[in-house]
């Protein structure tokens, strides 16, 4: 007898998950554990343990069970109440049975807080009772009403105000011109925590960009960022940008390169999600030439809810009644408008698929998590504190963001801030900025990202090494490196930058690529950096003298967030040179930045002989003028004309004048100049960084001239080798060695190199 087989496939279904096996302790039974001490089953039971904020609650005892002939039975962990509340009962669970979970332990432990008058925050995490404070009190404010989209005038209700006079008799309520300029206030800082909070994330970022006309007829992008992070995904409107022109891609592709440039992430964007509409085409093909990381149209995704959208519309558009009958109403839309009394149900949904724009409908579900409808009373603010606003719910929305956050990573230090970041030039006047310097206490501690978490200070070696030097002392670039940097805070490592007050300021740490004998952080006084020169060959330098051993005879890896550096070391000479890294910008300089650049300088476009992007991480522009004595001549009084751009100036000595001159032409160099064992140089190079704010100008530049050597010889400009000078407008004397490799026209290296000698060692407490 035949068996028959079914025509349909088998269903398939996704493989179950491989259950975890249990390690060491955990993997033997009670009776095999028996003889060891309690601290070290209690020990072995807590590395298994998942949601640890679950047991910060309780005292942990174990307790030993035998049957009625003594012998072992069974083990059990007994979860006894820290603050020994006569209501709160021990709860206790079998040593094995880790399935059950932490929700009883949550709930009573919310109990006995409740019980002991102890606030419950809404991160979920409870807090100490805190003495009232106006500031304190203001601040709560300004919170609720971003976050619950509440109006300002709210606070002034009169049932609120009587409230506030039963629970406190005596209390004097801020004004809702006041809340606004909190929330405002409190929106700038937020805006720094998330710059770092995203700086630090070691994945990429996805953006979903549309946009939003309000009542009032005023346009606005929102940027809306997603990200993982412990296998969770989380959602953030990133910034909410007034449109001010004509909405052309072009536009549009400018402002979202501006605000990931404003947040440091512009190489970290991986996939960009808009709407079906053709005229999303362009800001995508802009983007590609704009972020180094984003590939334009392949790396587009097509927004699903728009899809669904079409997908409806045109079922909808397939008549479920005969033609006639639609043709009597006048139309589908006409028709279910008729059929609300008879169907109300279907007809809502059909209007709503056929009259709102997916676009609307988008924006609704990233921008306000699908609950805030925006009314026009709501728009009748400020165009900055809508901004705000905006941005804050999401930020402090529990559902979909990043549960305060930003907001909780030490917004003290707001009240202290001198110089807003120019996003935001949102604080006018006085704001009482005291008053969000108590958000740590309304926002629970274990609500923020462990990258974000304060660490324990200690003690660590310190050098500062002045980086190419001529032969005198002190003539060169220092910087500040932080050896057995792993566990120090991005936070903190900005601080002490800022302190030291030098260009650069490094942090050593373990690398996580093994092919990387360290991991190297950069920071300016203002900023984090992917690489830059003269730090890099500065903190080789004090690597190896505090002992460091190079996997590879001869050369250093570094990693940074470039990707991975090499690094030679000259037996003979004891000189130190990396290799130039890949532009993650080239190409010509527009006519209207070299303007600005000119501009600037206070010289005239026709001194520049060639121009171009050299960006490997700073954002570098190069200019070529026509002598070295001309690049000594610029002054510097006008910079803040070019304050978004990086850019450096180089012009030859007589020594290489010749070789500028016959490739500008397009002849052949008569003889080979000199090598690079002359200090003489064959350039001079000056550093013009007004983006960095802190400071013009800088000594001597290794990123620049590494840009500048690939630039230059990579076009015949510049020999294969050469000493360029550094820093002598400054009354520095620095020495830059650039060479190529032989088989540099097939794709070899230019290295960058020079002296690097430690004049400070010690130790810094961080």
């Amino acid at each position: 007898m035949g068996l028959t087989l079914p025509s349909c496939p088998a269903p398939v279904e996704p493989p179950r998950p491989r259950a975890q096996r249990r390690k060491g302790l955990n993997a033997l039974s009670d009776t095999q554990v028996w003889g060891y001490s309690d601290k070290e089953i209690l020990d072995a039971s807590r590395e298994s343990w998942k949601k640890l904020d679950a047991y910060a609650h309780y005292r942990t005892r174990l307790v030993r069970y035998f049957d009625a002939l003594g012998n072992p039975w069974r083990l059990a962990i007994s979860f006894d109440c820290k603050y020994n509340h006569p209501h709160h009962n021990s709860i206790e669970r079998d040593r094995l049975r880790t399935s059950d979970g932490t929700s009883n332990l949550r709930k009573a432990a919310e109990t006995c807080d409740r019980r002991r008058g102890v606030v419950q925050l809404a991160t979920g995490g409870a807090n100490q009772p805190q003495p009232w404070t106006a500031a304190r009190h203001y601040a709560m404010l300004a919170i609720r009403c971003a976050r619950d989209h509440r109006p300002f005038a709210s606070v002034v209700d009169p049932l609120h105000a009587e409230e506030v006079q039963m629970l406190r008799p005596g209390t004097l309520l801020p004004t809702a011109a006041s809340i606004s300029d909190y929330v405002r206030y409190i929106y700038e800082g937020a805006s720094r925590d998330a710059e770092l909070y995203f700086q630090d994330l070691p994945g990429a970022l996805h953006l979903a960009v549309d946009g939003w006309t309000c009542p009032t007829s005023t346009s606005y992008l929102g940027i809306v960022v997603f990200w993982e992070e412990g296998r969770v995904m989380w959602r953030a409107v990133l910034e909410f940008v007034r449109l001010t022109k004509s909405h052309t891609g072009d536009y549009m592709a400018e402002k979202i390169e501006d605000c990931l440039e404003r947040y440091g992430i512009k190489h970290k964007v991986l996939t960009v999600c808009a709407d079906n509409a053709s005229n999303n085409n362009t800001p995508v093909r802009g983007l590609a030439t704009r972020l180094p990381s984003f590939r334009g149209p392949q790396d587009r995704v097509r927004c699903i809810a728009h899809i669904f959208n079409l997908m409806c519309k045109a079922y909808l558009d397939s008549p479920i009644v005969s033609h006639d009958v639609l043709t009597q109403h006048g139309g589908v839309i006409p028709y279910w408008n008729n059929e609300l009394t008879r169907r109300p149900r279907l007809a809502r949904m059909a209007l709503n698929y056929l009259t709102a724009s997916a676009s609307s409908v988008d924006v609704e579900r990233a921008f306000s998590s699908g609950r805030l409808t925006i009314n026009h009373l709501q728009h009748q603010m400020s165009t900055r504190t809508f901004q705000a606003r905006m941005v804050l719910a999401s930020v402090l929305t529990g559902k979909g963001s990043v549960h305060g956050a930003f907001i909780a990573a030490n917004l003290d230090k707001i009240s202290r801030s001198s110089n807003p970041r120019p996003m935001t030039r949102l604080v006018k006047g006085a704001y009482k900025p005291e008053a969000v310097a108590f958000i740590h206490s309304i926002l629970a501690p274990n609500s923020i990202p462990p990258n974000i978490s304060t660490m324990a200070s200690r003690s660590r070696p310190f050098m500062q090494v002045d980086v190419f030097p001529s032969p005198k002392p002190l003539s060169g670039n220092p910087v500040a490196v932080v050896l057995n940097g792993e566990d120090v805070s991005t936070e903190t490592m900005r601080k002490f930058a800022s302190w030291t007050n030098l260009s650069e300021t490094t942090f050593v740490q373990s690398p996580t690529d093994p092919r990387a004998d360290y991991k190297l952080r950069i920071f300016t006084i203002t900023r984090e950096l992917a690489f830059a020169g003269h730090p890099t060959l500065g903190s080789c330098k004090a690597w190896l003298e505090n002992g460091g051993k190079p996997k590879s005879d001869g050369q250093i890896i570094q990693e940074c967030e470039i990707g991975l550096v090499t690094i030679k070391l000259d037996s003979a000479t004891g000189r130190l040179s990396f290799a130039a890294p890949d532009f993650l910008r080239e190409g010509d300089v527009s006519a209207e930045d070299l303007k600005l650049m000119c501009d600037a300088m206070s010289i005239d476009t026709s001194e520049v002989l060639s121009s171009r992007w050299i960006d490997n991480g700073p954002g570098w522009a190069g200019l070529l003028l026509k002598s070295a004595d001309a690049v000594l001549a610029v002054k510097t009084h006008n910079m803040k004309k070019a304050n978004n751009i990086n850019w450096g100036i180089v012009g030859a000595y007589d020594k290489a004048q010749s070789q500028v001159e016959c490739s500008l032409k397009g002849e052949r160099v008569p003889s080979e100049l000199d090598s690079d064992d002359d200090e003489l140089p064959h350039f001079e190079l000056r550093a013009f960084a007004p983006k960095e704010v802190a400071f013009i100008e800088d000594p001597v530049t290794g990123s620049l001239n590494a840009g500048v050597g690939k630039w230059l010889i990579s076009t015949g400009l510049a020999p294969q080798s050469y000493v360029a000078s550094q820093g002598t407008i400054l009354g520095r004397e620095g020495r830059i060695h650039v060479s190529a490799d032989n088989a540099f026209a097939q794709g070899g290296d230019v290295w960058v190199g020079g002296d690097a000698r430690v004049c400070i060692k010690g130790d810094v407490v961080l």
